[in-house]
């Protein structure tokens, strides 16, 4: 059975894949990046995500900015959170020791058929 790695700056929109993934596909890991918001709030977002759907998927936190150019966010779309009236419980949880690039390619060598979904 093929394994899938969600990698996502979970605002409203990666939320909604992260669970619809999560219910479809073998999802054994989720990797954040800054995006719609700081990658504080976005792998804080993804925890609470995977909590409240009481999932038990772990979460790297990566990049908190681009390699080159400005950061730009969707704050303006999604809120100051990227989850703004959700209203998610904090998580108890934290992100991994490991960073996500750390995390891909572990799984790159662990797993035998690994996909990676970008969002």
């Amino acid at each position: 059975m093929p394994a899938f790695l969600l990698d996502c700056d979970p605002g409203h929109d990666d939320a909604v894949a992260l669970l619809f993934a999560a219910g479809h596909l073998n999802l054994i890991a989720v990797t954040t990046v800054f995006g719609n918001t700081g990658i504080e709030n976005t792998s804080r977002n993804a925890l609470a995500i995977i909590e409240s759907a009481e999932l038990d998927i772990p979460v790297s936190a990566g990049a908190d900015r681009p390699i080159l150019g400005e950061i730009k966010s969707a704050e303006a779309v999604h809120g100051k959170s990227g989850l703004d009236g959700a209203n998610f419980p904090a998580p108890k949880r934290t992100v991994t020791s490991e960073t996500a690039i750390e995390t891909i390619l572990r799984l790159s060598h662990e797993q035998e058929d690994l996909h990676i979904i970008a969002t």
